[in-house]
């Protein structure tokens, strides 16, 4: 069974656990696999908007309640009291909870029970999505979780990967789609309302540290916070009813300081267009880098 080991360092704090929130951090081979499976759905709906297909090759991959994954994830790190803090959900918020420090080193195993070598590039472009565009556990659409690949090594050939991490993110993109593009139907309409990434946006703005006071989100939410509420129902909200944000905010490092790297899913109303792109203006200062 072919096996991949990543070494990763966290960047903002991971909100991650069992079934009590106020428990102690916990890093869950379950909610990575979960992170792994939403990536897969985004960037297949790039390149065909079959959800019959989408779904036969996610469930051929990841598994259903009919069938057993065939992919395993592993945690390899065992967290200590000294690798987690209490820290505020939000940097401009109050409200804190118990989460994996920033610059933790932590190791996660990737095994795949098949060994056709564009599954298995399914399966490692499928955990690096989880890493370059979002991340894990709580508020990992506002920029927490998030994780950076510093090494990695296994059984496949890794020093092509390898090569892949240190290309710019528009490369990295193209290859990840043109990878699925290999494997899933050659058909995309302007209908299709499946959530899939659209473009991706970074801030040009730089900050001293990845959370709290002077971080990225601290500012980004003290300049959008109220545009976001009055404009939930495109932007996401919790009441009066649950929308999860179609922008996934996530903390990306830049010579030891930090900014913003935003992926525009594809939202199910075409109206709110005209919103998100009036976060960007509100945001400033910001640069697309990719657009599906």
């Amino acid at each position: 069974m072919p096996t991949t080991t990543f070494k990763l360092k966290v960047l903002t704090p991971m909100f991650m656990g069992g079934a009590d929130p106020q428990g102690e951090p916990e890093l869950r081979a379950a909610s990575i696999r979960g992170a792994m499976r939403f990536w897969f759905r985004a960037m297949a709906a790039t390149v065909t908007d079959d959800p019959r297909e989408i779904y036969r090759l996610e469930s051929e991959i990841f598994g259903n309640t009919e069938r057993k994954s065939r992919v395993v994830v592993r945690v390899k790190t065992k967290l200590t009291r000294r690798d987690w803090g209490k820290y505020k959900l939000l940097p401009h918020k109050n409200f804190t909870s118990l989460a994996i420090s920033p610059h933790r080193i932590i190791d996660i195993e990737l095994a795949v029970s098949y060994g056709n070598e564009e599954f298995v590039k399914l399966v490692l472009y499928s955990f690096w999505l989880s890493t370059a565009l979002g991340g894990w556990g709580r508020r990992s659409r506002r920029g927490a979780g998030t994780v950076v690949i510093e090494n990695v090594d296994g059984d496949f050939d890794f020093e092509k990967f390898k090569m892949f991490l240190k290309n710019p993110i528009k490369s990295q993109l193209n290859t990840v789609k043109n990878a699925f593009n290999r494997v899933f139907p050659d058909f995309k309409s302007p209908e299709n309302l499946w959530p899939y990434i659209l473009k991706v946006v970074e801030w040009k703005k730089i900050f001293s540290k990845s959370w709290g006071d002077n971080s990225p989100i601290y500012f980004m939410f003290k300049k959008t916070s109220k545009f976001i509420r009055e404009n939930g129902d495109c932007l996401g909200q919790i009441n009066p009813e649950r929308y999860a944000s179609p922008i996934v905010a996530r903390v990306i490092s830049k010579d030891n300081r930090y900014t913003l790297r935003f992926t525009v899913l594809q939202s199910s109303d075409h109206n709110c267009e005209k919103k998100i792109n009036e976060f960007f203006e509100k945001i400033g200062n910001t640069e697309e880098v990719w657009h599906a």
